[in-house]
């Protein structure tokens, strides 16, 4: 008798209108940041967000309890087993509004609609703000993006303009610094650039005009007014004599890998202390050369690009001359992809010569502890001749991982045009695969026309 009281209280109060009811599913769309298989790979994630929401706190708002890990194994509405980095969950046309702004913060964000029962919760952006466009044509040459918001001020209803300032670097692009601009009502900004700096020049009514520079010195974003201080390009620093001099034969072992990119001053490198060279940091810097106003300019992003450990240190030379790495033969640095395997990082960089000129990508392996333990060089000329005959190869490759490998494989990309037998010119994929093998770099080429595989070696 008193289980069957009990059993009659419990459905009198499910049937009751005060009781919980269970949420209907409903269609909605998770934001994605971004997916990893990895833990490593989440906290990139979390990383690139954090830097990213730093930047846009004051515009862009986001529902309490995200972003949020999201794993596909809790969450069978996300599709592959991943562990996914989520900003909301919006309804569908929430969704593709909101979108557009998140993506050109970071090209990967995507919309994944789903049936759920969670309760919506989606980034906006607040008080006013709306997306204008993104300024990226400086992304090639400085790693340096731009983005406009406007609203209209709420003391006169007058326009008023943000500037945000992104740093990208790294595999993807990712966001790794910030600046913000918020421009009186009424006044607009341009955005000029010279392929080093980047300038967000500021006109208001009534006359006068202002200037912003900023640029990237030592892998961060500055101001613009440390680009004209004298600067030591300094390789590494010793703590002892006998540790530069193993650090100049270092140098001597790796020069090879600038080849035909970079020359050095007549003389460097050089073992300087602070003595010799006011500014340099205690020890013993193995130096490449001085620099003043704005010279190393593309050889200075060479010479991170082989070895992140190159820094530019202000210094004061003093009455000595000054002498600049310089760039060979009008290379510019066209990408650079970095990557990871077996306790090495990898480094393709692509530079093209002039506006529209040959390519050649060099691909450095470095030690975790930065020394390099290989390196190798392709470029047109030679792609070219192996896809074939008439071959031609002028658009520079790009560089992806390929994840169907059971060890981390870095593939090198060129699409060709080729004579491939007695058929007239054909578009012919040239692919290189390179792994690492014993601390060494290996590699193995394929063409493919299309899905078909001509020739495998």
């Amino acid at each position: 008798m008193t289980r069957f009281l009990l059993a009659l209280c419990c459905c009198s109060w499910l049937l009751s209108p005060n009781a919980p009811r269970a949420e209907p599913e409903r269609e909605a769309a998770y934001i994605v940041w971004e997916g990893s298989r990895d833990q490593a790979g989440v906290a990139r994630s979390k990383a690139d967000w954090d830097a990213a929401g730093d930047a846009l706190r004051t515009v862009l708002e986001v529902a309490p309890g995200y972003p949020a890990l999201r794993e596909s194994r809790l969450h069978p509405e996300l599709p592959e087993d991943q562990s996914w980095w989520v900003l909301g969950v919006c309804s569908v046309s929430d969704a593709e509004k909101i979108l557009p702004f998140l993506r050109s913060l970071r090209h990967g964000v995507r919309i994944e609609k789903v049936r759920t029962t969670l309760p919506l919760g989606c980034p906006s952006l607040v008080d006013g703000w709306t997306y204008t466009a993104t300024d990226d044509e400086f992304t090639l040459d400085m790693n340096l993006e731009v983005m406009r918001l406007r609203r209209h001020a709420a003391e006169a209803r007058l326009p008023q303009d943000l500037v945000l300032v992104f740093h990208r670097a790294g595999p993807g692009d990712r966001l790794l610094e910030s600046r913000q601009l918020l421009l009186p009502p009424s006044c607009t900004a341009e955005i000029e650039g010279d392929g080093e700096v980047i300038d967000v020049v500021r006109t208001c009514p009534g006359g006068g005009r202002q200037e912003q520079g900023f640029a990237i010195v030592n892998g961060k974003l500055a101001d613009k007014a440390e680009l004209y201080v004298p600067q030591a390009v300094v390789w590494i620093t010793a703590e002892t004599e006998e540790a530069a001099t193993e650090a100049l034969a270092a140098w001597e072992r790796e020069k090879a890998g600038l080849s035909g990119v970079v020359n050095l001053p007549p003389g460097y490198p050089k073992v300087l202390g602070a003595r010799e060279l006011a500014g340099l940091a205690p020890g013993h810097s193995i130096v490449l050369g001085v620099c003043g106003s704005r010279q190393l300019g593309v050889a200075g992003k060479a010479l991170r690009a082989f070895d992140e450990r190159i820094q530019l240190r202000p210094v004061t030379p003093g009455t000595a001359p000054l002498a600049c790495p310089e760039i060979v033969d009008d290379l510019r640095v066209q990408s650079t992809e970095r990557g990871h395997a077996y306790l090495h990082e990898l480094t393709f960089v692509t530079f093209q010569r002039g506006e529209d000129g040959p390519w050649e990508l060099r691909i450095y392996l470095r030690r975790r502890e930065g020394a390099l333990a290989d390196w190798r060089r392709e470029d047109q000329e030679t792609v070219s001749g192996r896809v074939g005959r008439d071959g031609s190869c002028d658009v520079p490759p790009f560089v992806f991982a390929d994840p169907s490998l059971d060890e981390p494989a870095f593939v090198v990309s060129s699409s060709c045009e080729a004579s491939v037998g007695t058929k007239e010119l054909q578009t012919v994929d040239a692919m290189t695969t390179y792994r690492v093998r014993n601390g060494a770099l290996v590699s193995s080429e394929k063409l493919w026309k299309g899905p078909v595989k001509l020739r495998n070696k």
